[in-house]
């Protein structure tokens, strides 16, 4: 039997939750209704500018109105902005976090199958996510993959007719972030960042980490390197069996004349009397030594995995482009930054033993719950028959709310070395007896920035600039948001023909 005192604990831990939840709550309410009223007299103080029309402006600002509803929207944006980094709500979030940690358990503790009905939920999921990302890759362009391991794949996106890719030349990989589905890459045909490097001959592989399940709670950060590192392995050995089909149809069209120039070049070789100064290390073909260089391209947290397996295998990189990449969480003062560097996050992990994508989901909206619901489907409804809007908007729902979980070491390693002791600008993060060395970075790299990014400082990326032994460095200011870099209109028509001319150049 059950002691009381269990029990009271329980209600005792349930109540305390429950009051940091309402104290939340009645954070974001205040919030809501004084951006409400600062709205208002916003609009009132801009119809006292128009003295004849100053009685019906003022009645009008008491409504309702579209013009009203923008002026308060916007206010809640600046309001909740300050009010979701202050140490105070942090103090708040914190408290109720670790409540429900406690509760959980408690719960745990007295025999209640908490792990039987999230076994259950995970099983759900997983096969949704597996369906889901059937159903997408039916969208996306052609592709193989290349490589597969665990939960990951390697895959090689086949240009058509239109795309003058040629396969082993200009092999660009992009390492997307752990922390959603790689489809915001290609959102649909019209706006596809793997479309548009296709359409500029550059041959694309992108490397999908999948929907890791509590099998996997184990894998760190320096697992996920050896991913990538497993990946270029497998893209320098096509690489190099796709140069020699080629040269192999080179030759097989040549005229007899140029037959007959190959053979003497080859005779001249073999009768060639090497020297110390001429061994056959220094005769190697420069493209040949090149031909085993890649591109690289990484994402988000998908970029600080990016420079990591750059720091350590910086001969196989022929250039590193950074799209929004958090570099130095000391620049970073974006919202979910400071809960990373506020919030005790080893708790969640070592209970759950992985981050749910649905917590982050959460964490995603509660930026500012009115914009990121309420407000995108007013915009939905206003813009039903516009049909492009409505197959973006769809597309994006889609991909936005089909968040995998992190595993928990993964989680671990980026969240406190990364955001809370600024290990990576400071290359004091050690993965398996080896340190990251930004400086040991000297290949010409590419930095993207987003400057209404709201998830990722452009301060925080823009920084890398001064942690690289680079000659050769590039930025890019995009006018968007973090995803924006990869949807919005304006990014396929100038941001990412500069970014692929750039790869191509470099």
């Amino acid at each position: 039997m059950i002691p009381f005192s269990m029990y009271f604990d329980m209600l005792t831990n349930a109540f305390e939750a429950l009051t940091w939840g309402t104290k939340i709550l009645s954070k974001y309410n205040q919030a809501y209704t004084e951006s409400y009223f600062d709205a208002i007299r916003e609009c009132q103080k801009q119809a006292a500018e128009y003295k004849n029309f100053e009685v019906f402006d003022n009645l009008r600002c008491m409504l309702p109105s579209e013009e009203l509803y923008e002026e308060w929207l916007k206010n809640t944006d600046t309001k909740l902005n300050d009010l979701l980094k202050s140490e105070e709500f942090s103090s708040l979030l914190s408290n109720y976090v670790e409540s429900n940690l406690e509760f959980r358990k408690l719960l745990k503790a007295q025999g209640y199958p908490i792990q039987y009905f999230e076994d259950i939920y995970e099983f759900i999921t997983n096969n949704w996510n597996s369906y889901y990302t059937r159903r997408k890759d039916k969208v996306v362009s052609e592709f193989r993959i290349s490589y597969k391991k665990d939960n990951t794949r390697l895959m090689h996106f086949i240009g058509d007719d239109k795309s003058p890719v040629i396969e082993g030349k200009n092999p660009l990989l992009i390492i997307y972030a752990p922390i959603n589905q790689f489809h915001i890459m290609y959102i649909n045909p019209v706006r596809s960042v793997v479309k548009s490097l296709l359409s500029h001959g550059i041959d694309v592989y992108l490397l999908d980490w999948g929907y890791p399940t509590s099998k996997y709670n184990e894998l760190s950060l320096f697992d996920y390197i050896a991913y990538v590192r497993d990946a270029v392995q497998s893209i320098q050995n096509q690489t190099s069996i796709s140069k020699s089909v080629n040269m192999l149809g080179d030759k097989m069209n040549m005229d007899e004349n140029q037959m007959n120039l190959e053979i003497a070049n080859t005779k001249n070789f073999l009768t060639y009397k090497t020297s110390p100064e001429n061994s056959s290390s220094d005769r190697i073909d420069q493209n040949s030594k090149y031909s085993k260089k890649i591109s690289i391209l990484g994402y988000c947290w998908g970029g600080i995995i990016a420079l990591c397996y750059a720091s350590l295998n910086n001969n196989s990189i022929r250039n590193l482009t950074l799209l929004a990449v958090p570099v130095d969480s000391s620049k970073d003062q974006t919202i979910l930054s400071t809960w990373a560097k506020n919030l005790d996050t080893d708790k969640i992990i070592d209970e759950f033993g992985h981050l749910n994508g649905q917590v982050l989901d959460i964490g995603f909206i509660m930026r500012n719950p009115v914009r990121y619901t309420v407000d995108k489907y007013l915009t939905m409804i206003k813009k039903y028959n516009d049909t492009e809007f409505m197959d973006n908007f769809r597309s994006v729902e889609g991909w936005l709310y089909n968040t995998p979980n992190i595993p928990g070491k993964l989680f671990k390693d980026i969240v406190n070395e990364c955001y809370k002791n600024n290990s990576l600008v400071k290359n004091s993060i050690g993965l398996n007896h080896e340190v990251i060395n930004l400086h040991k970075i000297d290949v010409p790299i590419q930095t993207i920035v987003a400057e209404n990014d709201d998830l990722v400082s452009s301060a925080s990326t823009m920084e890398i600039e001064n942690y690289v032994s680079s000659s050769t460095k590039k930025m890019i200011k995009f006018k968007g948001g973090h995803v924006g870099l990869c949807i919005s209109g304006s990014a396929h028509s100038q941001l990412w023909p500069e970014v692929a001319d750039w790869i191509l150049a470099n």
